[in-house]
C-alpha cells in the first residue's frame, strides 16, 4: 500500500517538474552568465536528453493515475497528446511542439487533483525539484572544484535554470501586484488578497500538526550556520582554480581600490574630493585606514563582503524573530547570507549598500524617537544614504495609522532628518559633497522604462544575480508586515523605472527575509527546496564571473 501510494505521488510530482521544463520550451529564455556575459538561451533539448525518453517517462506518470481509481478514457487524451506532440516534433524538428508535452502534464494533474489531496501532489513536486536543485548545486560546485565547466555538469544546470524559468517571469507581475496591495494594506488597513493567500498556504501545507512540529531546525544552527556559508560562497569565485592570479570578482572593488591607490599617492583629502561622486567620505575615510592593516584587495572582494553577509544574516535573525518568531528567524539568516543579496553584492560589489542593509533592516523594528532610531539612521546616512531615504519612507508608511499623533510623527520624521542634516554637515566638512544631492540624482534624473525596467533588472543586470526565482514567488505570499513597507513603497517606482533603478530598489527589499515569515506554513520539504534553490542561483551566478581585468571596470 505505501509503495502505490509513493508511485502516485511520485508520479505527480514528475508531472509538475514535465509542465515547468516544457511550458517555454522553444519560446521562453533562461538566463546563464559565461565569461562574464548574460546570455538568454531558449530551451530546446530534452528534459533528460532524449525526446524519447521523456516520452517514456511523460506517458508512464500519466498512465500512473490508473492506481488512484482514474478510467482509461479520461487519461487517453493526455496520452495522445503528448504521442502527437513526439511525433510532430520527429518530423517538422521545431522544439516549441513539445510545449505540448506541458499541455498533457497539466490535463493529467487535474485527474490527479480529483482524487488526491493538493498538498501530496505539492509535497511530491517539492522533492523532485529538490533533486534538481541538489543536482544543479553539486553540479555548479564542480566548477570551482575543477576550474571549469564538464558538459554534463553545464547541462545540469542549464536544464535546471529552464525548468525555473517559468517561475521567474511569473514572479515578476506578482511582485508588482503584491507590492501595490501591500501599500493599500498598510495605508488602509484592508488586505485584498489575504484570502487566496491564506488558501495557497493551507493548500501546500495541509497535514498533521504533530509532524509539523517534529520536523522543526533549530533557528540557532542556521543562525550559526550563516556567516560560514557566506564565507563559503564569497571564496569559492577566489579559488585558486577558477582566479589563479587573483583578480577581481565584484565590479565596484575596481573603483574602491582607484580611491585606496589614489589617497596612497596623494593623500586623504585630495581622493575624497576627487572621488565626491561616491557621496560617503567617512565610510571611504575607515576603509582607507583598514587599508592600512589589510591588503585592499582582500578587504575589499573577500572581507568586506564576508561581513557584509554575516552583518545582514545576523540583523535578518533579529528582525525575523520579532516579527515572525524564532523558528523563521533562521530561515531568514540562512537565506540572507545565501540568496539574490549574496549573489549581487559579490558580482556587483555595492559594498557601502551591503554594509548599509543590515541596518536598515533594524529600523524597520525599531520604535519612534528612540536613541537607537536615530543612531541606526545616522550611520545609514553616513554610509548610504540612498538606503535610507529608501527606508525612512518604509517607516513613515508603516506607521502612517499614527502619523496623526504628533509624537509619533516627530519620532518618526525627526531621526531621519537629523542624520541627513547631520551627514551633510560631515560631509561637506570632510570633502564638500552633499549627501542630499547625491541621494534624489538618482531618482530625478531616471528614465521611465514601463514593467521592462524590472525584467531586465531580474534577467540581466549585474550578471542576472537577482534571478532567483523561488525567492522572487515565494514573498508573494507573506502576509502585511513591517518587513513588507520596503517593497510597498518602491513598487509605483519600480513599474516605471529604467533597470538600473528598479534593480537597486529590488537589491534594497527584503524578499528572503519576507520569505522566511511563511516557512512556519511550509512543510519540511519546501523549506529545504528554498535553501537548496537559493544556494544554486547563487552559485550558478557566481559561475559566470571570471576575474576580471586590473585596470578596467568589469563591464561586459
Amino acid at each position: 500500500m505505501a509503495s502505490k501510494s509513493t508511485t502516485i505521488e511520485a508520479a505527480s510530482g514528475v508531472l509538475v517538474l514535465y509542465t515547468l521544463y516544457y511550458l517555454g520550451h522553444g519560446w521562453l529564455p533562461a538566463t546563464i552568465t559565461l565569461h562574464r556575459i548574460t546570455y538568454y538561451v531558449v530551451p530546446t533539448g530534452a528534459l533528460l536528453g532524449l525526446p524519447e525518453l521523456d516520452l517514456v517517462v511523460l506517458a508512464a506518470s500519466i498512465t500512473a493515475s490508473i492506481l488512484l481509481g482514474v478510467g482509461v478514457g479520461e487519461i487517453v487524451t493526455s496520452l495522445l497528446l503528448a504521442f502527437t506532440a513526439y511525433t510532430l516534433y520527429a518530423f517538422l524538428g521545431d522544439p516549441r511542439i513539445l510545449t505540448l508535452y506541458a499541455v498533457a502534464s497539466i490535463l493529467a494533474l487535474r485527474s490527479y487533483m480529483k482524487r488526491l489531496e493538493a498538498w501530496r501532489i505539492a509535497r511530491a513536486a517539492f522533492v523532485i525539484l529538490i533533486t534538481v536543485e541538489a543536482l544543479a548545486l553539486t553540479a555548479a560546485t564542480t566548477y570551482f572544484v575543477l576550474g571549469g565547466w564538464n558538459s554534463i555538469a553545464q547541462a545540469i544546470v542549464l536544464r535546471e535554470r529552464y525548468t525555473l524559468a517559468p517561475v521567474t517571469y511569473a514572479s515578476i507581475p506578482l511582485l508588482l501586484a503584491v507590492g501595490l496591495s501591500w501599500l493599500y494594506t498598510h495605508l488602509t488597513g484592508r488586505d485584498p488578497l489575504r484570502r487566496a493567500r491564506d488558501s495557497i498556504l493551507s493548500l501546500l501545507s495541509r497535514r498533521d500538526q504533530g509532524e509539523a512540529q517534529n520536523n522543526r531546525l533549530d533557528p540557532r544552527i542556521l543562525l550559526a550556520l550563516a556567516p560560514l556559508l557566506a564565507a563559503l560562497i564569497v571564496i569559492l569565485p577566489h579559488l585558486p582554480t577558477v582566479n589563479p592570479t587573483p583578480s577581481r570578482v565584484s565590479v565596484d572593488t575596481y573603483y574602491y581600490l582607484s580611491f585606496i591607490n589614489y589617497a596612497r599617492q596623494h593623500g586623504l583629502r585630495m581622493a575624497l574630493e576627487r572621488f565626491a561622486g561616491m557621496a560617503r567620505p567617512a565610510y571611504l575615510t575607515l576603509l582607507y585606514l583598514a587599508s592600512k592593516v589589510v591588503d585592499p584587495y582582500t578587504l575589499m572582494d573577500i572581507i568586506h563582503p564576508i561581513i557584509a553577509l554575516t552583518l545582514l544574516a545576523i540583523a535578518s535573525y533579529k528582525v525575523v524573530e520579532k516579527i515572525a518568531g524564532r523558528a523563521a528567524a533562521g530561515y531568514a539568516a540562512i537565506l540572507a547570507a545565501s540568496g539574490r543579496s549574496a549573489a549581487t553584492f559579490i558580482a556587483g560589489g555595492f559594498q557601502a549598500n551591503s554594509i548599509a542593509l543590515p541596518l536598515a533592516l533594524l529600523t524597520l523594528t525599531q520604535k519612534p524617537g528612540t536613541v537607537q532610531l536615530y543612531t541606526t539612521a545616522l550611520l545609514i546616512a553616513l554610509i548610504h544614504p540612498w538606503t535610507l531615504a529608501m527606508y525612512a519612507a518604509a517607516y513613515l508608511l508603516q506607521q502612517y495609522k499614527h502619523l496623526k499623533n504628533p509624537k509619533t510623527l516627530t519620532g518618526s520624521t525627526l531621526p531621519f532628518i537629523t542624520a541627513l542634516i547631520i551627514a551633510e554637515i560631515l560631509n561637506q566638512a570632510i570633502a564638500h559633497q552633499s549627501t542630499t544631492q547625491a541621494t534624489i540624482h538618482p531618482v530625478a534624473t531616471t528614465r521611465i522604462q514601463p514593467i521592462l525596467g524590472l525584467a531586465r533588472a531580474i534577467t540581466a543586470w549585474t550578471w542576472s544575480s537577482q534571478n532567483n526565482p523561488l525567492l522572487l514567488l515565494t514573498p508573494t505570499l507573506a502576509a502585511s508586515t513591517p518587513l513588507t513597507t520596503p517593497l510597498a513603497i518602491a513598487t509605483p517606482l519600480i513599474i516605471i523605472a529604467r533597470p538600473v533603478i528598479a534593480h537597486r530598489l529590488l537589491l534594497n527589499t527584503p524578499l528572503e527575509q519576507l520569505t522566511a515569515t511563511i516557512t512556519a506554513r511550509l512543510p519540511r520539504e519546501a523549506k529545504t527546496l528554498l535553501i537548496l534553490a537559493a544556494i544554486a542561483a547563487t552559485l550558478e551566478t557566481l559561475t559566470g564571473l571570471e576575474p576580471a581585468l586590473q585596470t578596467i571596470p568589469p563591464y561586459q
